[in-house]
């Protein structure tokens, strides 16, 4: 298996999410840093965090490879129950978060620009109360990236 989940968390919903983990998990946070892992016996699942710098908060994700490229299992013993693990926080986070998220590219002319729906991208509720009251505030999967994110209208309106 080798997947990953992508959303847009602030802080209060990084602790709700890593508290619901390792309560319903054995797992532990390795690293205070951006990049961290979610570590149980079975192996680990990557955390990548989203990071707010000014109005600005950038995309994070959650993520497991237990095959290779090549589609072989990279541990045949822990993989299943792993995959397990990865598969219910990711449905935790999809049953709490929405995706009802637009985008569109800032480097293009605003003539050119199309805005296009991108459903694999998740909004945790603390980070959409804080985009909906922050007239300056802006979603972008990089730091430094061209694509911006938000709600969709449907969605800003509240009708997620």
């Amino acid at each position: 298996m080798r997947s990953e989940c992508q959303f847009f968390m602030s802080a209060e919903d990084e602790s709700e999410f890593i508290a619901h983990a390792t309560a319903a998990h054995p797992l532990t946070i390795s690293g205070e840093g951006r990049i961290s892992a979610l570590v149980c016996s079975h192996g680990s699942i990557q955390f990548l965090r989203s990071e707010r710098c000014g109005s600005t908060l950038t995309a994070g994700r959650i993520a497991l490879a237990t095959t290779g490229l090549d589609g072989e299992s990279l541990f045949p013993d822990t993989a299943p129950s792993l995959e397990h693990i990865y598969r219910q926080l990711r449905r935790w986070l999809q049953k709490h978060y929405t995706n009802d998220l637009v985008a569109y590219s800032e480097a293009l002319p605003l003539e050119r620009r199309k805005v296009v729906r991108y459903p694999s991208f998740w909004l945790a509720p603390h980070a959409r109360s804080w985009l909906l009251s922050h007239a300056d505030a802006v979603l972008r999967q990089f730091q430094t990236g061209a694509v911006v994110f938000m709600p969709s209208p449907s969605h800003a309106a509240g009708n997620a």
